[in-house]
């Protein structure tokens, strides 16, 4: 079930995007950017730790690193 206040975990935002990178073909960051609709900057951000992963951005990653 999904629920932001149970599940959030912001710090696993690198690595998640790094699942994500992986499962994309082609696999960049810019193909990641632009399937979750996000700018490739703000991507950067989130990985870099400069912003901060939005609950929303987080179940988009690990749907799309799921089995």
């Amino acid at each position: 079930m999904i629920d932001a206040r149970t599940q959030y975990a912001p710090e696993t935002a690198a690595r998640l995007i790094d699942k994500a990178v992986a499962a994309c073909t082609p696999s960049t960051r810019n193909e990641l950017a632009e399937r979750i609709g996000m700018t490739r900057q703000y991507l950067s951000g989130v990985y870099a730790g400069r912003k901060t992963m939005s609950y929303g951005m987080q179940v988009m990653l690990e749907s799309i690193t799921a089995p």
